[in-house]
């Protein structure tokens, strides 16, 4: 067990362990932590908030690993040195960080991705403020909002 006392001191391993500490496994994205940890080099960004449509019914068709590997090759197709992914809450909702004036395209392509793995998401967009939490309540509204209009499957800005 690693504890603030016994922590390695050459920078490779320790960057390797924060790396790894900010890491979800399963999708091969940030976690939230990493997320907000980044959030203060996020400036001039969009946030693109999605949460999956009908995940316990994929994950029953499909098992769990299955449905984790389509949607870590759906965000994959999306890597880029300008997308900060991340989980946020749960395994069905996700955020983007994307440059200003590409969230439309890039959520139309990440859905694009999804369907191309017979998964669906519904995205919300919202700019990126000095207060993550608040951008991404802003994005995530507008997800619900289409959900409750029945409008899975769809890109809101």
């Amino acid at each position: 067990m690693i504890s603030m006392n016994n922590l390695p001191t050459d920078v490779a391993t320790l960057q390797s362990m924060l790396l790894q500490a900010y890491t979800d496994r399963a999708y091969g994205c940030l976690t939230r932590a990493g997320l907000e940890a980044l959030h203060q080099y996020s400036e001039g960004r969009e946030v693109i908030f999605l949460d999956l449509d009908g995940m316990h019914d994929l994950n029953t068709k499909y098992g769990y690993a299955e449905v984790d590997a389509r949607i870590a090759g759906s965000l994959a197709a999306m890597r880029s040195s300008d997308v900060i992914c991340a989980r946020w809450y749960s395994g069905d909702e996700i955020v983007l960080i994307v440059p200003a004036g590409t969230a439309m395209g890039a959520a139309h392509r990440l859905l694009g991705e999804m369907v191309s793995r017979e998964l669906s998401a519904t995205f919300g967009i919202s700019g990126l403020t000095q207060d993550l939490a608040e951008s991404v309540a802003a994005a995530s509204s507008k997800v619900q909002d289409a959900k409750s209009r029945n409008e899975r499957g769809t890109v809101n800005a």
